[in-house]
């Protein structure tokens, strides 16, 4: 395969996925954390589970917003038009649909069911966040060469 198809490839695939999870992830890019490892490190192979958290840990500490982490996913990608194209892929939809929802919710500030969909929306997600924690303690488990023998310990 030429070099130059799989950076497209790549593109294509942030492009496409980031914009599908952007549209479920009630609660920020936490929430969909772990489709994100598994689209990174399982079917793609962009990186190593300890890449992930590495990047995770970076994002974490780097003053912003909390999906730097997909920007950096992008950047190890496919380099800077990946960071690029993840962000825009994440942002532009999600702001879309949020211009046309508000449009339509405010329309029905009374309706009953307006209450119960906000209501269960609130566990589903709880849900989310609670399932973004998975990849984060099994990335962060110390495999059995990093951890220390009994006797190194004094």
């Amino acid at each position: 395969m030429h070099a130059g198809h799989e950076f497209w490839a790549a593109i294509g695939v942030l492009f496409t996925r980031v914009s599908g999870l952007a549209l479920i992830s009630f609660g920020g890019v936490n929430t969909v954390l772990p489709a994100l490892h598994h689209l990174a490190v399982s079917e793609e192979h962009w990186m190593t589970d300890r890449d992930f958290a590495n990047l995770f840990a970076l994002a974490s500490v780097s003053p912003g917003p909390n999906f730097m982490v997909l920007t950096l996913i992008g950047f190890k990608s496919a380099g800077v038009l990946g960071a690029i194209v993840s962000t825009f892929a994440l942002c532009i939809p999600t702001s879309l649909l949020a211009f046309a929802v508000v449009n339509v919710w405010d329309r029905f500030k009374t309706a009953h069911w307006r209450s119960a969909i906000q209501d269960g929306l609130v566990p589903v997600t709880v849900g989310f966040v609670g399932a973004a924690c998975a990849p984060r303690t099994t990335a962060s488990r110390p495999t059995p060469s990093r951890r220390r023998s009994p006797s190194s310990v004094r």
